[in-house]
This record gives C-alpha cells, sequence and structure tokens, in this order.
C-alpha cells in the first residue's frame, strides 16, 4: 500500500538533504554547487511533496518550464537524476521519475579551437615564465583548468603527470 512505504513518509527536500550529505566527501565544489543550484530550484517547485507523489509528467513539465534550453534541461537531469537513483536503491521509491524521461540530445555549434604547433609555440614564448608550466600541461598534457589548479608539484614526474582522483574532474586517477 502507497501509505505504508518510504515514500509516504520522505519530502523531496529531505531526499535532497539526505542525498548530499550522503555524497558530500566525494563532491568537488563544483558539484556541491551545481547540486544545490538545481536542488533548490527543484525544491522550490516540489520541496514539501511526498516522493510518491511526483511523476515523470510532472518532472517533464517543470524541466521545460524552470530550464527553456536543451543544455539547462541536460544539465538539470544529469545532476538531480543520482539523488532518485539514491532513492530507489535505498528503497525510498520503486522507480525514479527520471527513469522515463526523454534523453535530452544538446548540438553544440561552437567549434572547439586546436593550436597548431607555431600557435603553440608563439603562445609558449609570450607566456610569463612563472606561467609556462602550467602553459604546456594544459596545452600538451591535456589537463583541465580545474585540474591544474589541484596539481602539485609532487604531481609532476619524469615521464608523466600523476592527476589524482582528488584532482581529476572524473573522480578516476
Amino acid at each position: 500500500h502507497l501509505l505504508d512505504t518510504p515514500a509516504a513518509r520522505m519530502n523531496i527536500s529531505a531526499l535532497l538533504d539526505e542525498f548530499a550529505a550522503a555524497k558530500d566527501e566525494t563532491w568537488s565544489a563544483l558539484s556541491k554547487r551545481n547540486f544545490r543550484l538545481y536542488g533548490n530550484r527543484l525544491r522550490d517547485a516540489f520541496g514539501q511533496e511526498m516522493l510518491a507523489v511526483l511523476t515523470t509528467q510532472n518532472l517533464e513539465e517543470w524541466l521545460s518550464d524552470a530550464y527553456p534550453t536543451a543544455g539547462g534541461r541536460a544539465a538539470a537531469m544529469r545532476t538531480l537524476r543520482p539523488a532518485f537513483s539514491y532513492a530507489t536503491r535505498r528503497g525510498y521509491i520503486k522507480a525514479s521519475p527520471f527513469d522515463n524521461l526523454e534523453r535530452v540530445k544538446v548540438k553544440r555549434d561552437r567549434v572547439i579551437d586546436i593550436y597548431s604547433p607555431a600557435e603553440a609555440r608563439r603562445l609558449m614564448d609570450c607566456a610569463p615564465e612563472d606561467c609556462k608550466v602550467a602553459f604546456a600541461l594544459l596545452l600538451f598534457a591535456g589537463i583541465r583548468p580545474a585540474e591544474l589548479q589541484r596539481l602539485t608539484w609532487g604531481d609532476i614526474r619524469e615521464d608523466f603527470v600523476h592527476v589524482s582522483h582528488k584532482a581529476a574532474k572524473t573522480a578516476q586517477a
């Protein structure tokens, strides 16, 4: 019976709080910020609703209203979906309302610039001395700017750069 389930006793705000607390140690500052941003918008719309009441259709309508662009909807779905997967693993709900949402395809119109060897050389020649190592890592090692900020000199080895799971975007070394 629906009223005997954990979902009948837990509202969406409580789920978001529990999920954020469970993930707090493993999330980067950016992940925390994003979850807070998207979670607060979901909370404003459905925070006091019980988990069992939120349907795919409610969610679809809210996502369309709250995030009119495909990119915004995709980011919201990508950020919030894990909280509802967590709820299913915990037995709070039988299925996530995210499970039946249509995936959002985001078309990227911008072209990714790739420096030619001559352009890379000019950049390195013009770079201040104290920035050359950082520029070289960004240009030639595929290190992301946020990862670069988390690296230490101990991570730079003779033959490779060690990007630990704590520094990597994907939380994998």
